[in-house]
């Protein structure tokens, strides 16, 4: 069993070091917790002798397979603050609930250090900025936000919402092309396995044949060659071909778009909504923007505002947002209603997404059952054509 060192805080000023013994880190935290010592460092000692050490191949292992921070930890988490929250519950205890509660190791030892900071005197958006990686800037402000309006039940509950319509949008933005997906990584095994196990051996039988291979099986033969090569220089190549295809395929495009801009006008609704200042609302949600020419003209407007012009004139240029959308920020802007009507907007855009779901798995998967099933043809096609002329030559 590995030991742990560890750094404490016993009483109200007092603080500890001292090492015990633990399956992993959560399980020393939690030993020292029943102790009524709250943990302030947690650290494995490391084994001299790794290879030899049954504790250090444990502590490897953990290593190897631990468990990441996902967007449903972060979102568990929200929840069960907000619903504490909610019930009137002091934010030191409601953390100590969540650290019980957490199963990840690696986030509770987050919570855990905010909980400490929190109770040395740091606020909680302070302690959340600590780990961006984690909490993003909207995250953070809006508890920031929640914090200065003395409305932080109301700031969860929305931040809540908002990460459950996200995670909602990715499972069917995913769910879409899960399909898809499937089909074109059996016909790529498919075609793989082909020219590069089949296709050759027929190489090889003409060159004992002394005969000439086919045209077509010889184009096959080359395509088989470069796909190798391809193929050895790692997955990169094919992921940089799927997200070029999904910038073109004007269905997946659409689609990839329209995520972009509800998640966009959700995130600028829910900071105006608490309070955050347009500017500063803006340069926040712009983060969740992924397309380069977008976040590039929309730093640039952000530019523009602060020279004094107004939001919906200093995006009347943009090309990257459609012009449905700009326009919903003039009326918006002009009524007083730039939080409600950015929230609308978001709503459209979600409606859209059910629609364009329903395109994809309409028209995208019987296209790429033809496309495969044409590929597939071919090569088998290239197959079986020199089969055919040797068998007339034995003949």
């Amino acid at each position: 069993m590995p030991n742990f060192k560890y750094k404490a805080k016993k009483g109200v000023n007092e603080i500890i070091e001292g090492s015990l013994s633990a399956q992993n880190q959560a399980d020393a935290v939690n030993k020292l917790m029943q102790k009524q010592i709250f943990p302030m460092e947690v650290e494995e000692v490391e084994a001299k002798d790794i290879s030899k050490s049954e504790s250090g191949f444990k502590a490897l292992s953990a290593k190897i397979f631990k468990k990441k921070i996902s967007s449903k930890d972060i979102l568990i988490f929200t929840q069960k603050l907000a619903t504490l929250s909610r019930a009137k519950m002091e934010l030191l205890p409601s953390l100590k609930v969540l650290y019980e509660q957490a199963e990840n190791a690696e986030f509770k030892a987050v919570v855990l250090k905010i909980h400490n900071d929190i109770k040395e005197g740091s606020s909680f958006s302070d302690s959340l900025s600590q780990f961006p990686e984690i909490f993003p800037s909207l995250f953070i402000s809006i508890v920031k936000a929640g914090e200065a309006t003395g409305a932080m039940d109301k700031a969860l509950t929305q931040l809540a919402s908002f990460m459950q319509t996200q995670e909602s949008l990715k499972g069917k933005v995913l769910g879409a092309l899960v399909y898809p997906g499937i089909l074109s990584c059996i016909g790529i095994a498919s075609v793989f396995v082909i020219l590069n196990f089949v296709v050759p051996r027929l190489k090889v039988m003409f060159s004992d044949l002394g005969t000439d291979i086919p045209l077509m099986t010889r184009i096959i033969l080359v395509v088989s060659l470069v796909l190798l090569i391809i193929t050895s220089k790692g997955g990169k190549v094919f992921a940089k071909l799927f997200k070029w295809l999904g910038g073109r395929l004007p269905v997946i495009k659409d689609l990839l778009r329209n995520q972009e801009l509800a998640s966009f006008s959700q995130a600028f609704s829910l900071l105006i909504g608490r309070g955050v200042a347009p500017l500063q609302s803006l340069e926040i949600a712009s983060l969740s923007i992924k397309n380069a020419k977008t976040k590039k003209e929309l730093r640039e407007a952000t530019i523009k505002i602060r020279q004094g012009q107004r939001i919906y004139e200093s995006m009347s240029d943009l090309k990257s947002l459609p012009d449905f959308f700009i326009k919903m920020i003039e009326v918006g802007e002009q009524s007083g209603r730039l939080g409600e009507v950015l929230s609308e907007v978001a709503e459209s855009y979600n409606r859209q997404i059910d629609s364009d779901v329903g395109l994809v798995t309409s028209v995208l998967e019987p296209l790429l059952i033809l496309v495969i099933g044409l590929i597939l043809g071919g090569i088998v096609l290239a197959i079986l054509l020199p089969i055919f002329e040797v068998t007339q030559m034995i003949q």
